[in-house]
């Protein structure tokens, strides 16, 4: 399926089994570490830091503020593995499930986006961290029929 995953998060939590996307470079040799803009986990999630799709921000409830925070894009074959049948699936889906539930903190704020054909929004929700993993797993699960969505946690008060 081609399909775009987002997640806006206020900062990246660096523990558990993410980390930093750099790759060493050597130069007359000398040997430099180069920042690639985003994050990778051992089981082959990876994320790139960018910019917010202004149609998403909009489509946020008025006040829902967004600034600063970190804009993650889910890159290379993590969320198209999930959408297959079988085993790998499985992993596949186990590795972005494990990711997500360690970056989205059960009581917010953060949002996360699922684009089916990476041009589709039927619904924007506020939900809590089990909600938003049941509408990602139904869309990337159902090819023909999936829901693009917008789903948003509010800080804890």
């Amino acid at each position: 399926m081609d399909a775009c995953l987002e997640i806006w998060i206020p900062e990246v939590n660096l523990g558990g089994s993410f980390s930093r996307k750099t790759r060493v470079v050597s130069w007359g040799g000398e040997e430099s570490t180069e920042d690639l803009g985003g994050w990778t986990s051992a089981a082959g999630v990876e994320f790139r830091e960018g910019e917010p799709p202004a149609h998403i921000v909009r489509s946020l409830p008025a006040g829902f503020e967004t600034a600063g925070w970190k804009y993650l894009r889910v890159e290379g074959t993590a969320l198209a593995t999930a959408s297959v049948v079988g085993e790998e699936q499985g992993a596949a889906w186990a590795a972005l499930e494990r990711m997500l539930s360690e970056q989205l903190k059960p009581a917010g704020p953060w949002v996360v986006v699922f684009e089916p054909h990476c041009d589709q929004l039927d619904l924007v929700v506020e939900a809590d961290l089990e909600q938003a993993l049941r509408l990602l797993g139904q869309g990337v699960r159902r090819e023909e029929s999936a829901l693009g969505f917008v789903a948003y946690c509010r800080p804890a008060v």
